[in-house]
């Protein structure tokens, strides 16, 4: 499948080249049920993605004129919380005084187009003449400049990017103070992972693969032995636990997710969904990969992901649920329970506090093979944008869901396979209002919410995961 995911990339990528332009067309998939064609806007980070894709394929001129495009959107601006990154779209305004951050600017692509920046040059090679390197070293050097006292050990996709992308700078440019940088962040992270057992993004459909690209470039592309010793030890708690919890028939992930977009692998691609499906995975990405597949944009991180496998070989095993398996993981403060069976998975959590992202939260995930179809029934419970706690207690035989904000209406998303096979499974009390509508990537969505907090409702445990429980 991977294979097939390589080829259909070739195709997507082709039908949204502007060469005109020279840069590629936003993709329909990455604003789902919004055509927004007629604006001819063109994704910044997907078309250096495609840069790389075009050098693997001999369209040398076509990726050096992409690349020298891209590089006149970066942002240099000195003192500036956006200095050294890049815009999503090239269209967009630059950033104001007034700017804010994920809506005028994405500080994450300094490391999302530094990095890949920094992977372009070593697929090209002798090809580069020098002034052309020159301007990608400057750009280079700004995106690891650029990124001052924002991330932190718990935003770990960024990080360990960042860890990586400085110490390249570092080595390649011979920058010393790069290089201290990597080193610093080497440390924080591993020391995060060996306080806490594992990545504080913890457990992200969305995020794991960034996570384990990220990863592979510490371990085959080190610029220290601290590096290379450090990811290791992280890749092997990060591994471990995603076998575990990773249903391959059923093709689920049991929860609960720090950060996730979807629940079902197959409604969007996702750069977990590919790494499962280099590893041996089958139908972990949606069956047809066009321009207007759900977060399509993401299957440009192939070439990159096949570069990262180029030194590191499988990282990952596919491995058969034939009997229970149980993970438990402890952050401070909080504690998030998984079981997977052969017939389902469940997962939930309790004592997270965290607010960053949190309409990507969902501490209650819960699947079973599938009764009306040969498609696993799936219900997960989501926070909302307001959201300040959600917690997920067992009690006997079901959960206990408490959701809670500062003031004002509370509510939850309880998103569900399009079957609503799982619907019976919870016991919501009078005084709660409901209202079900399609979810926007797939299934259906059964809103909660509650005039005051909080709002509590319980889900019924399946019988098949009590065998399990009841011998705690």
């Amino acid at each position: 499948m991977f294979l097939d995911a390589s080829t259909s990339l070739v195709g997507v990528h082709e039908a949204l080249v502007d060469e005109d332009r020279g840069l590629l067309r936003l993709a329909p998939g990455v604003t789902p049920g919004h055509d927004l064609s007629a604006f001819n806007l063109h994704s910044v980070r997907e078309s250096l993605y495609g840069a790389i894709l075009d050098v693997a394929r001999g369209q040398v001129d076509r990726a050096l004129q992409t690349v020298r495009n891209v590089l006149e959107l970066q942002y240099d601006e000195p003192g500036t919380p956006w200095h050294g990154t890049f815009p999503v779209l090239a269209e967009s305004p630059p950033p104001t005084p007034r700017a804010a951050v994920w809506v005028d600017f994405d500080p994450n692509w300094r490391q999302f187009i530094g990095v890949g920046l920094a992977l372009f040059i070593e697929r090209a090679g002798d090809g580069l003449d020098a002034s052309f390197r020159a301007r990608i070293d400057d750009a280079l050097e700004r995106c690891v400049e650029g990124e001052r006292d924002r991330l932190t050990v718990e935003y770990s996709n960024p990080a360990l990017l960042h860890a990586w992308l400085a110490g390249w700078v570092g080595e390649h440019l011979r920058n010393a103070a790069a290089s201290a940088v990597s080193v610093e962040w080497c440390s924080a992270l591993r020391a995060q992972v060996a306080r806490d057992g594992d990545l504080a993004e913890y457990n992200s459909p969305t995020y794991d693969g960034i996570d384990l690209f990220a990863l592979a470039l510490w371990i085959g592309r080190p610029s220290s032995q601290l590096m290379a010793a450090s990811g290791r030890e992280i890749l092997q708690r990060v591994t471990a636990r995603m076998q575990t919890l990773f249903h391959p028939e059923l093709r689920i992930i049991a929860g609960p997710y720090h950060r996730a977009y979807d629940v079902d692998l197959l409604s969007s691609v996702s750069l977990t969904g590919m790494w499962w499906a280099a590893h041996g995975a089958l139908d972990t990405l949606p069956a047809a990969l066009t321009s207007s597949t759900v977060h399509v944009h993401d299957l440009y991180h192939l070439p990159l992901l096949e570069m990262a496998l180029e030194q590191t070989g499988p990282l990952l095993e596919c491995v058969p649920v034939l009997g229970a398996r149980s993970h438990e993981q402890r952050f401070p403060g909080s504690v998030a329970t998984s079981l997977v069976v052969p017939e389902g998975v469940i997962g939930f959590e309790s004592g997270r506090r965290s607010t960053f992202a949190i309409t990507q939260y969902a501490p209650f995930v819960l699947a079973l093979r599938g009764t009306r179809s040969n498609q696993p029934a799936w219900l997960a419970v989501f926070a909302d944008s307001a959201t300040t706690s959600l917690d997920v207690t067992r009690s006997g035989s079901s959960v206990h869901v408490i959701s809670s904000r500062s003031d004002g209406p509370v509510a939850v998303t309880i998103r569900m396979s399009s079957d609503e096979q799982l619907r019976p499974l919870l016991a919501v009390p009078s005084g709660v209002a409901t209202t079900m509508a399609p979810a926007d990537r797939g299934g259906s969505a059964l809103i909660l919410e509650a005039e005051r907090s909080p709002l509590e409702f319980t889900i019924e445990i399946p019988p098949i995961f009590m065998e399990f429980f009841d011998a705690e």
